[in-house]
């Protein structure tokens, strides 16, 4: 059985809220957790105005010619990144998901949900299992 992105989310979601599944257990801490997170906020909007020039850096060549936004692309590899422990630089268009980065439903829809959250944007499973590779899944993202 797959789960799609909103379920991961809200499992995601779910696990924050345990005791000792997050940051800050005591009060004190949850505040100085409530600070960090509007700091870390208007750090991300700096970044969003530069990123795609900063986040390029960390891209592999190969992706330069990758015709896409490059707010997609970033999105992407950060995700993939995360969930694999690989270097951006090692991922690259033609890389599968299946056989090279040995995804299974669950990290396949761990990075869907994020960048799904960091996009605003929703596709569905069955657009989503046809893709084979990071560029496929790139371009889905990508188109309208």
């Amino acid at each position: 059985m797959a789960l799609d992105a909103d379920a991961l989310a809200a499992l995601a979601d779910f696990g924050k809220n345990l005791p000792g599944g997050s940051e800050g257990e005591s009060g004190g801490e949850g505040e100085s957790a409530r600070t960090d997170a509007p700091e870390s906020g208007v750090v991300a909007e700096e970044n969003s105005g530069s990123a795609p020039d900063a986040s390029l850096e960390n891209i592999h060549p190969a992706w330069e010619n990758f015709s896409g936004d490059s707010e997609v692309i970033t999105c992407l590899l950060e995700a993939v990144a995360a969930e694999t422990d690989c270097e951006q630089t090692e991922l690259l268009p033609d890389t599968s998901l299946r056989t090279q980065l040995d995804f299974d439903d669950l990290s396949l829809y761990a990075v869907v949900a994020r960048l799904e959250g960091e996009l605003g944007e929703k596709r569905s499973d069955t657009q989503i299992m046809e893709c084979k590779t990071l560029g496929e899944l790139a371009r889905l993202y990508q188109s309208q």
